[in-house]
């Protein structure tokens, strides 16, 4: 139901595009990976830490 969201399941979340291209543009202009999915709605206190962090490394990978 958050907008970042484009669909879930029990083991996974799928993020929108626009979420995850907003998601990496404020983290490589230095913004907090934690904070960026909490102002999102989707703290690390709700998703994990983990997830936060791998999604990050993901997007960073995938973008080459």
């Amino acid at each position: 139901s958050l907008p970042a969201v484009k669909r879930a399941t029990t083991t996974r979340i799928y993020y929108t595009d626009e979420f995850r291209n907003d998601c990496m543009r404020r983290y490589r202009a230095g913004g907090s990976p934690a904070r960026i999915f909490a102002e999102a709605g989707m703290g690390s206190d709700l998703i994990g830490y983990k997830r936060i962090e791998r999604c990050i490394a993901r997007w960073k990978k995938d973008e080459g």
